[in-house]
């Protein structure tokens, strides 16, 4: 069912949509419009209650409709010769209370639609009264009615059983062309990162087979795991890693090409349902990275020598959306990547500098300067997610690099390794270069 649309919405206290990116929108030849989007939409439910098996095949059926009205914000070229055809609709992720998600990413603003859906009740309205407070370490910021009260007013949702079918119709918006200013869009492509991912797979498994409108899907940083089709308990999202979620593989019947592109926090969770890449799948694995950055101190000093990780899966995720635009229209699958190696079904086989062997190797661990760990399994809750990096001592880097120049090397060889390989874009090269260098005249050898 297609909504009504209007905007682009202007007014509110703030002047301006939430989700927009930092960019220079304009230098890139690019526009930022918001959208309302009105109707009604359809909620999901198991066929049967064995109907959500392990092996992703879940069969679902209509199962009650209500009105809604939600916003959705585009990012597009603003000329037709600038657009490469392909939009990227995104599930903003509401794990914080409020929404995460932007297209502050270079490949998405060199061609692409980009377009941020606010498909669940959490980032509209916020977490109830009496939920689990939020603890991790992003900033606390309120959810679109909260923080612009004038401009947000109006905007209802349901609840999150019908969270589906709302992004199902924001895409078929974007795709008609109804919200991209005579933009074509020949393409739509879903992503959804962590919490939005794991919703983005039961998508995928249970309402994509019945709907059929998006061309692939990116899910990122989830761990294994499809979202239940139902509401939940009020707050559940709160509860980290103990939300209501259910163990799941990508349904393998499905002819649209899927490709998850994780950091090696999630390895251990996702070594269970873990998929061998085929002519319509991708797994890539990025070897040291955390969930997610961290964006404001952390509550007490790291023990044992530790600091924060700022390893991220993103530049690999830039590389992964050129690879799908490429599967899409040229039929050229992305390479394939060793994935991160076990010990045993709950450890990470490590090398002796005590990163992860296997994986997608970022230039930091080509050349390592400390040890990296994706997940911190000494802390609770959220705080797993910012994982955990300890500095080689001054003996530890001696040993590795005789001189800076050494470790600039190394540096380079590894980013040029990943570029020739397929997991960073060629562009990147120069800034990976400018690291090395950077990260050498620091170095105390």
């Amino acid at each position: 069912m297609r909504p009504s649309i209007s905007g682009p919405v202007t007014g509110g206290v703030k002047g301006r949509p939430w989700s927009s990116p930092q960019a220079d929108l304009a230098s890139r030849g690019y526009v930022a419009e918001e959208f309302f989007l009105e109707g009604t939409a359809s909620a999901y439910a198991p066929t049967s209650p064995a109907g959500l098996p392990e092996n992703g095949r879940w069969d679902a059926v209509v199962d009650g409709a209500a009105d809604y009205r939600t916003r959705i914000l585009v990012v597009r070229p603003e000329k037709q010769a600038a657009a490469n055809g392909t939009a990227v609709v995104q599930w903003l992720n509401v794990s914080a209370g409020y929404e995460l998600g932007t297209a502050d990413d270079d490949e998405l603003l060199s061609g692409y639609v980009w377009v941020g859906v606010s498909a669940q009740k959490v980032g509209i309205d916020g977490y109830p009264p009496d939920a689990p407070r939020y603890r991790g370490r992003q900033l606390p910021i309120r959810p679109l009615k909260q923080w612009d009260r004038e401009r947000y007013a109006t905007l209802v949702h349901p609840g999150d059983r019908y969270s589906f079918d709302v992004f199902s119709q924001a895409a078929a918006a974007v795709r008609s062309g109804a919200v991209t200013g005579g933009i074509a869009v020949d393409r739509v492509v879903a992503t959804g990162a962590s919490q939005s991912g794991s919703r983005l797979t039961t998508y995928i498994n249970a309402v994509h087979p019945l709907v059929g409108v998006f061309d692939a899907f990116v899910p990122t940083i989830t761990g294994g795991w499809g979202a239940a089709l139902d509401d939940g308990p009020p707050g559940s999202a709160r509860g980290g890693l103990g939300r209501s979620v259910i163990a799941t593989r990508i349904r393998d019947d499905i002819t649209e090409p899927v490709m998850i592109v994780n950091s090696e926090c999630e390895a251990v969770a996702m070594h269970r349902t873990r998929r061998a890449d085929d002519h319509t799948f991708r797994f890539w694995e990025v070897a040291g990275a955390p969930h997610v950055v961290a964006v404001v101190e952390a509550p007490e000093p790291r023990a044992h020598g530790r600091v924060d990780n700022v390893l991220s899966y993103r530049p690999v995720l830039s590389s992964a959306f050129r690879a799908v635009h490429r599967w899409l229209v040229d039929g050229v699958a992305p390479p394939s990547f060793p994935t991160i190696e076990f010990a045993d079904d709950q450890t990470i086989a490590r090398d002796e500098h005590g990163n992860a062997r296997g994986g997608i190797r970022l230039p930091e661990l080509a050349a390592p300067i400390a040890e990296y760990h994706g997940r911190d399994d000494d802390s609770e809750g959220f705080f797993t997610l910012y994982g955990w990096a300890r500095p080689f001592s001054q003996d530890e880097l001696r040993a590795l690099y005789p001189t800076p120049g050494a470790y600039a090397d190394a540096y380079r060889r590894g980013a040029d390794d990943l570029i020739e390989a397929g997991g960073f874009r060629p562009e990147d090269a120069a800034g990976a270069h400018e690291e090395a260098d950077r990260v050498a005249a620091e170095l105390d050898l």
